[in-house]
């Protein structure tokens, strides 16, 4: 299960083989953070991805934190 740290801001899928990232759209809550993940598993069916939150107002990925909370 994903425990965000942000629960608004932005989401960022991060394919995780080789770093690529896209933006997904925007958290207006944790209880959206189950639909942008199904998002982000869909959008790179064959491979392993990650979803990563930016704080609101944040424009550089490596501000982004990840489902153990840990920055991009």
């Amino acid at each position: 299960a994903y425990s965000p740290r942000a629960t608004t801001g932005r989401s960022i899928c991060v394919r995780l083989c080789d770093g690529y990232f896209f933006p997904l759209g925007t958290l207006a809550s944790g209880a959206d953070i189950p639909r942008h993940q199904e998002a982000c598993e869909a959008a790179c069916p064959q491979a392993e991805v990650a979803l990563f939150t930016l704080a609101p107002g944040a424009t550089d990925v490596a501000r982004a934190r990840g489902p153990d909370g840990v920055l991009y």
